[in-house]
């Protein structure tokens, strides 16, 4: 069997050396936020509305690389395949903001616009004025009538070079760029096609292959695992930190949410951050964790995720062991936490199983259709997980 090949460094380095690689490049007019790997223009002080963008490492030239003279202004880097967190986001608007507003401009991905959703509502709170054009170019993704749903690609390119140049050269205001965005993306068709299949830097074989007849239309990515096991190592650092400290349970469930979602990345970080952001939020005061406070957080975070994202039992998400885990915990209130722990666990289990006969309706899998049935949704099984050791480890002390 063929395997990869591959050149660089260390596959934890690769997104933090393409924005080292791109400083250097750019010979003093580009710059970098080491400490959330983004990258932004130098920037005349003229009140220009700017224009701000993000996205997985793996595409170069895009995303990033169109950061410049007649391009846009920062650009957030996500992991591989993943797109940036909702920090990273914030940190490179706030670099290049100059008080007339921040048009968000980026690939139609799932996790992309959560993160930049998240984003737009922090900055708002602070008074910076960001309004979103999602680029839906391809049409091997989604048929005319729900051009809405097709994927950015290739034509984010144009996309950046149009708006770049009217904010830069012909000063628009927001809401001329924002339709600019829109008439553009709107007259914008491309067709994202592979010849092969690729690699994850950490894997050592391809995450799919091709007949040498054979190409592939609307193909999708496999990052879950890696964003989910980077994000809990995280967790895991953070609440094993000699300083970590909780005042209470909901302080606890909101530390640990905002750094899964700030060290996660992609859809995983934006959804499984929010679970655990929002169950904080509605536990304050809480010192105890029994089985009616383990109930009132499952139904806190499904209703935070369905409010973010969208997703209902059966569109073939996490939200398909959450909801059954959730509806499990509210009949089991009067149990110790252990065994309440545990039914949750085998029902979020059972949910996440049951995903295999679905059809996926969100997120890049939605894009295979029918092709998803016979498969379980990552998402689902890592709930079900975090349910299963939440269980082992309550039995255990």
């Amino acid at each position: 069997m063929q395997k990869p090949k591959k050149i660089f460094n260390n596959t934890d380095n690769i997104r933090s050396e393409i924005m080292e690689g791109l400083v250097y490049a750019g010979r003093g007019k580009i710059h970098a936020l080491p400490d959330y790997c983004a990258v932004y223009r130098t920037l005349a002080q003229n009140g220009q509305t700017v224009i701000v963008s993000g996205g997985g490492s793996g595409h170069e030239p895009t995303f990033a690389g169109f950061v410049g003279e007649g391009g846009i202004d920062a650009c957030a880097l996500g992991e591989v395949f993943t797109s940036p967190s909702p920090d990273q986001i914030i940190e490179a608007s706030r670099a290049v903001h100059q008080g007339n507003g921040v048009l968000f401009l980026y690939g139609n991905y799932s996790g992309d616009g959560m993160n930049f959703d998240i984003a737009a509502e922090i900055l708002a709170e602070e008074g910076i004025e960001c309004r979103t054009v999602r680029a839906t170019d391809d049409i091997a993704s989604a048929p005319p009538e729900r051009m809405s749903d097709g994927r950015g690609v290739g034509g984010l390119a144009f996309l950046y070079k149009l708006t770049g140049a009217a904010a830069q050269f012909e000063r628009y205001a927001l809401p001329e760029l924002e339709a600019l965005a829109n008439k553009a993306n709107h007259n914008t068709r491309t067709i994202g096609v592979a010849l092969s299949g690729c690699a994850l830097p950490q894997a050592d074989t391809f995450n799919f292959t091709l007949a040498d007849n054979e190409i592939e239309l609307g193909i999708g990515d496999g990052d879950h695992g890696i964003g989910i096991k980077r994000g809990f190592i995280a967790l895991n650092a953070l609440l094993a930190a000699p300083e970590f400290t909780a005042t209470d349970i909901g302080d606890a469930l909101l530390q640990s949410g905002t750094r899964l979602m700030t060290s996660m990345g992609g859809a995983s970080g934006a959804i499984f951050g929010t679970l655990f952001r929002a169950g904080g939020k509605g536990l304050t005061g809480r010192t105890e964790l029994d089985a009616t406070t383990l109930a009132e957080w499952l139904a806190i975070g499904m209703q935070a995720i369905h409010q973010r994202g969208g997703a209902e039992p059966g569109d073939k998400t996490m939200v398909d062991a959450l909801a059954a885990a959730a509806e499990c915990a509210k009949a089991d209130v009067a149990l110790a936490l252990p065994e309440a722990l545990t039914h949750c666990a085998q029902a979020a289990m059972a949910g996440a199983e049951g995903t295999s006969a679905m059809v996926a309706r969100f997120g890049r899998a939605k894009n295979l259709g029918e092709r998803t049935i016979g498969h379980c949704n990552p998402g689902a099984v890592s709930m079900a997980l975090i349910l299963q050791f939440m269980a082992e480890f309550a039995h255990q002390n």
